[in-house]
């Protein structure tokens, strides 16, 4: 377990428990606001930062990041860069998900993977044929409100849309669990 401080509180994520792995690798994490009791599960992405410009482009990304608020789109935490064995890492904590799409997909082929949420099943029961639309349109939302997010000359862009980062979560109302990231 790696455990630091922020303005925020504390976060602390499990090396052991790694969600996913793109560009960066995502961990399973926790965070404690400052002055409350209960520690929220929480996705950790650690960012290696390896230049001065490549600092700014990350921070960059964090503050448009923090300023996003939309259903369907990934929840911002809290960031910190902590250096480790003389490297700088941007560790960003987000909103957990049980799965995403990709997940999904590997689940009907029979790849059941540990990291997968235990609400997988009832996710896979609701990813029927008559609810890709839903799905759609709620990517559509999300991705609409990234483009209106920022002015006209500077447009939020998704760069990576595919579905390992379309998330999905179990709520109350399963319209309203598609997230982007």
């Amino acid at each position: 377990m790696f455990e630091f401080k922020t303005d925020f509180g504390m976060i602390r994520y499990f090396e052991n428990i790694k969600l996913g792995e793109s560009n960066y690798p995502v961990y399973k994490g926790e965070i404690k606001q400052n002055g409350k009791e209960n520690w929220i599960t929480c996705a950790v992405k650690k960012l290696i930062i390896q230049t001065k410009k490549g600092d700014m482009r990350i921070n960059q990304g964090v503050n448009i990041f923090k300023k996003l608020k939309h259903k369907h789109v990934v929840e911002y935490y809290d960031s910190e860069i902590i250096t480790i064995s003389n490297k700088n890492y941007m560790h960003i904590c987000m909103e957990l998900f049980d799965a995403s799409m990709k997940d999904s997909v590997d689940y009907r082929k029979g790849i059941k993977k540990e990291k997968m949420g235990k609400n997988l099943d009832q996710i896979i029961k609701w990813l029927q044929p008559r609810n890709k639309f839903i799905i759609l349109k709620q990517v559509v939302s999300g991705l609409e409100y990234l483009h209106e997010k920022n002015d006209d000359k500077n447009p939020i862009v998704h760069f990576n849309l595919k579905p390992a980062n379309i998330l999905l979560k179990m709520t109350n109302n399963p319209f309203n669990g598609i997230i982007i990231v």
